[in-house]
């Protein structure tokens, strides 16, 4: 029975052993801005609920409009799903720094068998108290980490945008060429029809059935070559929204340019005012800074206390004892990592002028692709299209007249048809640089990248 006494007088005195470990450590703790006791916590980061959009609200035809294939790519883009998944980890990161260290229990005992006996047995519990106020920075080096997290998501759902945007123009391009490809075998055929019956009442000589059916099997070819452009678009739209499976379906919209030309100030303005790398470099600056002080108070030493109890069985006395122990910063002042945090923050401040000079230098490749595709589109608009209507009109009242050959009119219509496609790949140039400038030179949502 005195055996089991001493256990319970044992366990009474360990059950306060915390309360009288934080009475030592008090006093020496306050003077270096101890900032955590045992058991302190934070609050688990609130998480972000998940982006829901409505769904697509398509043309009553089944047509898809660039507002509905933006939604879709926004829901359903894999892309967004790990960048808003980077953030959470940086928000439960902040949380973690922010613990204090656990407390270590310990079984102590020595001079056992000792004349026979159990000797001295007990326990010991441990607490390193964490001074300097090193977690609170700890959380505010984390707190800025998530600032960058969240920039990188605004920029990759800045990327999936433009890359939705892009490849949307791209379909919409190639089903409005189709369109016209079929229009140019419609007029194809018709020719060889009317080639034929010219022909056959020897009224036309044989070359000019024959120029009249190769134009027709160019046609032909022209419309294989832009259904298979066109799928393959379709393939690529689809697998930027993050949909491969989609089948292919009407797009709705107009390749026709309206918008009053930009200017180098405005487009340079846009890209660099709120651009999300930009200010993912700026929080990169605030994240260093925080990191100078974190490393700054690493100097100050923690505190590592403990108390213990023990049951002597040879005498029957409880022993108690305590130990406080502090690191005596000689030699090691965290000299090395104060300065690399320092340098840091120097790399950091300049890497914001970097990212401004880079983006500066992709914009003026981008923008030369859009004064050049704006300039053609305004030249084929106000005087090639026309000219080349004009042309068609008149070579086919000539050819009415007998005052020119079938030939001829073939040549012309082809030179219409033709004339019509250039202007629509100028209108997909410039629909393609004006993307890239709105959505701030940021696309390849899905190439791997170092966060």
């Amino acid at each position: 029975m005195s055996g089991e006494r001493a256990v319970e007088r044992q366990l009474t005195i360990l059950r306060s052993m915390g309360g009288l470990l934080f009475l030592v450590v008090l006093a020496s703790s306050a003077v270096w801005g101890q900032d955590n006791m045992p058991g302190s916590s934070q609050p688990a980061p609130a998480l972000p609920a998940p982006e829901r959009l409505p769904p697509p609200a398509v043309e009553g035809d089944g047509r898809l409009a660039l507002d509905d294939v933006l939604q879709m790519a926004l829901a359903n883009h894999p892309g967004l799903a790990e960048a808003a998944a980077r953030v959470r980890a940086a928000r439960w990161e902040q949380l973690q720094v922010g613990l204090p260290p656990n407390m270590r229990l310990s079984y102590l005992a020595s001079e056992v068998g000792n004349d026979g006996r159990q000797g001295q047995q007990g326990g010991q519990v441990a607490q390193e108290f964490v001074t300097g106020h090193k977690l609170q920075l700890s959380r505010a080096v984390a707190e800025r980490e998530i600032a960058v997290r969240q920039q990188q998501f605004a920029t990759q759902r800045q990327r999936v945008m433009t890359d939705t945007s892009l490849a949307f123009y791209q379909v919409l391009v190639l089903q409005r060429r189709i369109e016209l490809v079929e229009g140019l075998l419609t007029t194809s055929q018709r020719a060889v029809e009317a080639a034929q019956r010219l022909f056959d009442a020897a009224e036309t000589r044989k070359t000019d059935l024959l120029q009249a059916q190769i134009e027709g099997q160019r046609a032909r070819i022209d419309l294989i070559q832009a259904q298979a452009a066109h799928a393959a678009a379709w393939r690529n739209l689809a697998a930027v929204i993050g949909m491969p499976g989609l089948p292919p379906r009407p797009l709705y919209g107009s390749t026709d340019f309206d918008q009053p030309r930009m200017s180098w100030e405005d487009a340079l303005e846009r890209v660099l005012s709120g651009h999300p790398q930009v200010g993912a470099a700026l929080a990169g600056v605030e994240r260093a800074s925080a990191q100078v002080r974190r490393e700054q108070a690493q100097r100050i030493p923690n505190i590592d206390a403990s108390l213990a109890l023990q049951h002597d069985n040879a005498t029957r006395d409880d022993i108690a004892g305590v130990q406080v122990e502090v690191p005596l910063p000689l030699w090691n002042r965290n000299q090395g990592g104060i300065n690399r945090a320092r340098a840091d923050l120097t790399a950091a401040r300049r890497a914001v002028n970097v990212v401004e000079l880079q983006l500066t230098q992709r914009l003026a490749e981008v923008f030369q692709q859009y004064e050049t595709a704006f300039q053609q589109v305004e030249r084929y608009g106000e005087q090639v299209l026309p000219l080349a209507q004009q042309t068609l009109e008149l070579v086919g009242k000539g050819y009415e007249q007998g005052e020119v050959s079938y030939l001829d009119l073939l040549t012309a219509q082809r030179t219409y048809f033709q004339v019509n496609l250039e202007y629509l790949d100028s209108l997909g140039e410039l629909w393609s640089s004006l993307q890239r400038i709105e959505g701030l030179l940021l696309d390849g949502s899905l190439q791997a990248r170092d966060w």
